[in-house]
Parts: C-alpha cells; sequence; structure tokens
C-alpha cells in the first residue's frame, strides 16, 4: 500500500520524566539492529507508560478520518537510503540496507518513509527493490506500507506536478 501524500500523524506527547535511557542508549556504536530492537520495544513501551523521556511516538494505531487506511505507531524513516549529500549514501552498502529492511519486516515494522527527493529517488528505488525481493506472498507484500511525499517546490505547484510526481513515485516503488 503506498501514500503518496504528504503524511502528517499526530503523535500523543509523553511527560517525559520517569524513564532514563539506559547506559548503552547513548553509544553511538550501536548497531542497526540494536537501534530498531530498541526502537521497537520504546514503541511499545510508549503505549504503557505514564510518563518517559522521549516525546513524539504514537502509543496506538492511528486510522485518518474517512479512510480504511491503518497506520502502525512506528514507522522507519529511509532518508538516508540513497541520499549522499547528506548522508553519505554509497551504493556499496545497499546489501546492508536490504539487510535492515528485511530484519524490520521479521520484527513486523512494516511501514516506512521516504520521499521522491530521498536520495532524488534512489530511496524510493530500494524500497521499491527490497519490497519485491523480500516479500514473497500477497499477503507479505501488502503488509508492507511505504509513506512517500510531494515536494512542492517554486516550480512544481500546479495540480499536473503532483499526479507527474505521483506517477513517477509509484513507478519507482515498484
Amino acid at each position: 500500500m503506498f501514500l503518496l501524500t504528504l503524511l502528517t500523524i499526530s503523535c500523543q506527547l509523553i511527560d517525559t520524566q520517569s524513564l532514563t535511557p539506559s547506559p548503552q542508549s547513548s553509544s553511538s556504536n550501536k548497531s542497526r539492529r540494536e537501534f530498531i530492537d530498541n526502537s521497537i520495544s520504546f514503541g511499545i513501551a510508549t503505549a504503557t507508560a505514564a510518563s518517559s523521556t522521549y516525546p513524539a511516538f504514537a502509543s496506538e494505531e492511528l486510522t485518518p478520518a474517512a479512510t480504511p487506511l491503518s497506520l502502525p505507531p512506528l514507522g522507519l524513516g529511509a532518508w538516508a537510503w540513497g541520499d549522499s549529500l547528506f548522508w553519505g549514501y554509497n551504493p556499496k552498502n545497499d546489501d546492508d540496507l536490504k539487510e535492515v529492511f528485511d530484519y524490520a519486516l521479521e520484527k513486523n515494522l512494516a511501514f516506512f518513509d521516504t520521499a521522491e527527493l530521498y536520495g532524488i529517488g534512489r530511496s524510493e528505488s530500494l524500497l521499491g527493490k527490497f519490497r519485491k525481493e523480500s516479500c514473497t506472498t500477497t499477503e507479505d507484500f501488502n503488509k508492507v506500507q511505504i509513506a512517500s511525499k510531494f515536494a512542492a517546490l517554486p516550480w512544481r505547484t500546479k495540480r499536473e506536478d503532483v499526479i507527474k510526481a505521483c506517477q513517477a513515485s509509484v513507478k519507482r516503488l515498484g
């Protein structure tokens, strides 16, 4: 399922005084796998914690009005996937990114955020490729949700610009 719109989700802000980060949580040497595990654990913890030190995680599934779409409380951002300008992306790391994608799916983290400008479409292309390679059944394929965004640049503000950008995103996402 693709969300081809600017996606704004109001997240519940949690009072942040009782949870303290563990000593290893400040380590910059944490593996991607540990980061996902900690993020998933934290996302679940916020649903029951009366107070914590981290704001801006949704505590339950959100369903926007007038749509059957159900959104999970936690997603994985893919800005760095393909963006060499800000994040130093290197195509040699695609296998590592595929491993992160597969591990996220294994942990039922199947909501990914991207944009047409992330790596000038490379992030969308990688997500589309990984989804196609990893999801062997229709059920698995449909479980993956990808939100992509259109950049309303000063020279792209007309209706047909949005339609053209969305069509290009759908093509990259597979």
